[in-house]
């Protein structure tokens, strides 16, 4: 039972950090990676390895660590 909860985890992070870290990767035509307000910027400030990484661990780490909490509460 514990593998089945960390090999769900570990899913569940991965889908997490890819639509997060890669939003562009998406077909044109998906109503829902459509917005007009989006812009890709390419300045020095928002492609620096700090921002990155931050940017890696709130959108990405901290989320997936509240599921995964989540989800030991529901099967302990």
């Amino acid at each position: 039972m514990k593998s089945l909860f960390w090999v769900l985890a570990v899913f569940v992070a991965l889908a997490i950090f890819y639509t997060e870290a890669f939003p562009f990767v998406s077909s044109e035509n998906d109503p829902l990676t459509q917005n007009d307000d989006v812009t890709l910027t390419n300045d020095r400030e928002s492609l620096s390895p700090r921002n990155f990484i931050q940017n890696t661990v709130m959108k990405v780490v901290l989320p997936a660590y509240k599921i995964v909490k989540v989800l030991k509460e529901k099967i302990a």
